[in-house]
């Protein structure tokens, strides 16, 4: 149970104990002091909640003892609650009293009415930030111990992604279809970034590599995203769900993260199959609006007839771990459009969303093109 205890240091005897007895009366316990240096004491022995402090107090005054206690190595002392009383009410000696760390101030003479207020506020403050710091403590601990799980199973991760990529680094040499073919290796190239990914989790911040390996390069958006397309349509096909891709041609290359916009477009078109029911459709396309000379937009859509998403939800879908009512029967942390949101605005983008329940939803990723037009290679689209 949190301290309860008053400490009163006054040289007027009279006043401390008026102050004892009023502040008894309200279920508080009380401790004496008459000098500043008495009062020290005081504190460290007792370690009080609230400190009412005489301002003209000999041996040590209270501007002394208040300065004291603030610059004290010790948290409990230096965060005592402190409530100044003195004879001056000018502002001029307020201003100061605060400045030196009281919390309140009272001129005398005061009526006790107000000073048990203000008492009372001080404690009830006083035991508000000692609450809330043991939360922080104990929130802290959860939180280390979340981390070392995760981190235990990261490491459990490692050997079988090594296992995935090699034997699709395998199929990958051995199959004679190119479509096939281009499968594997994308299988095999995801292997490597989440094995590269695992060790720089594993790693110190200090030593991680992964904001070196996040440098922005000129990034073909349409065949990473045919990529991702060929990736996921065996789990569209296990739910009987047709996804198709739709692209301008030429586009152009954009400057940018690849490996933050693909896990960008992974999480949206994964959550599309995610929340689509059977027999429904995903399509995923992009657009180019070229805009004066050497700029534009490119407009990434990932369009489904899923579930939908209430309206009262869509102002929060971007926030980290938030989940919608009508998606809780799925699994999932609620990380993904957040995650998508932080790389959309490191490229100076924006994402929307159009949805409706039981119609289904239309995220777009919108990404602005700098540093002139840089055209790719391939074809117009791909079903």
């Amino acid at each position: 149970m949190l301290s309860c205890k008053v400490l009163i240091a006054d040289d007027e005897k009279d006043l401390v104990e008026l102050l004892t007895f009023t502040l008894q009366k309200q279920g508080y316990e009380v401790i004496q002091a008459f000098d500043g240096w008495e009062a020290w004491g005081k504190i460290e022995r007792e370690e009080p909640i609230l400190l009412i402090l005489d301002l003209m107090m000999p041996v040590l005054d209270g501007w002394e003892l208040c300065g004291k206690i603030r610059r004290d190595a010790r948290k409990e002392i230096r965060d005592l609650a402190i409530l100044m009383l003195t004879a001056r009410g000018s502002t001029e000696e307020k201003i100061k009293g605060l400045t030196l760390g009281a919390d309140d101030y009272l001129s005398k003479p005061f009526s006790l009415v107000e000073l048990k207020i203000r008492v009372e506020k001080l404690i009830q403050k006083k035991m508000t930030c000692q609450n809330l710091q043991v939360q922080i403590f104990d929130l802290s601990q959860r939180m280390q111990k979340r981390e070392v799980t995760l981190k235990r199973a990261i490491h459990e991760l490692k050997t079988p992604l090594i296992s995935i990529g090699a034997s699709a680094k395998l199929r990958m040499r051995q199959s004679p279809d190119p479509k096939e073919k281009g499968v594997w290796q994308g299988i095999y190239e995801k292997t490597i970034r989440l094995n590269q990914w695992c060790e720089d989790t594993l790693s110190p911040p200090a030593v991680s590599a992964f904001q070196e390996k996040e440098e922005k390069k000129w990034v073909n958006i349409s065949a990473l995203t045919s990529q991702l397309v060929e990736l996921l349509r065996p789990s569209a096909r296990e739910k009987n769900i047709e996804i198709n891709f739709y692209y301008d041609f030429p586009l152009p290359l954009f400057f940018g993260e690849e490996r933050g916009i693909e896990s960008a477009l992974e999480n949206m078109i994964t959550n599309a199959i995610k929340y689509t029911r059977e027999g429904g459709k995903v399509d995923v396309s992009i657009y180019f609006f070229p805009k004066g000379e050497g700029g534009g937009m490119l407009k990434i859509s990932v369009c489904d007839t899923g579930i939908g998403i209430p309206e009262k939800d869509l102002a929060k879908i971007f926030e980290t771990f938030y989940r919608g009512e009508n998606a809780l029967k799925e699994k999932g942390m609620g990380l993904g459009l957040s995650l998508a949101k932080e790389v959309v605005d490191r490229h100076e983008g924006r994402i929307e969303v159009q949805s409706k329940p039981l119609k289904g939803s239309k995220f777009s990723i919108l990404l602005p093109l700098k540093g002139g037009i840089h055209r790719e290679g391939g074809e117009g689209s791909a079903d």
